[in-house]
């Protein structure tokens, strides 16, 4: 089965909760904390422009949609370590295993 590299680096990093015990909300963290820091600086700085601007509507729209966007991000991360163990159950890991390194040439 040939895989995308985004679907390669999917089951690696489902590989190493399943190695490591545990889906880990701090390792997704983690893994995201520059696309996190980058959407931060991105939406935070406009929303410091508009207010330095005297649009004080727009900078609360651009900080509700930053605060809400994170909220969202956190309730889906703890949604997915709730339902790890289910995941870990059912998965064939071997198979999991298998496919990665048929397509190792993806990941990097």
């Amino acid at each position: 089965m040939e895989l995308s590299r985004t679907q390669v680096k999917a089951l690696n990093r489902s590989l190493e909760f399943h190695r490591s015990g545990g889906y880990s909300i701090c390792s997704v963290i983690k893994w995201s904390r520059w696309k996190f820091l980058a959407f931060a600086a991105v939406v935070g700085g406009a929303a410091a422009f508009y207010w330095w601007g005297g649009w004080r509507t727009v900078s609360m729209l651009l900080f509700g949609i930053l605060i809400g966007s994170f909220s969202r991000d956190l309730t889906w991360m703890r949604l997915n370590k709730k339902g790890w163990p289910l995941t870990d159950y059912i998965v064939d890991w071997k198979l999991v295993e298998r496919i990665v390194a048929e397509n190792q040439d993806r990941a990097t």
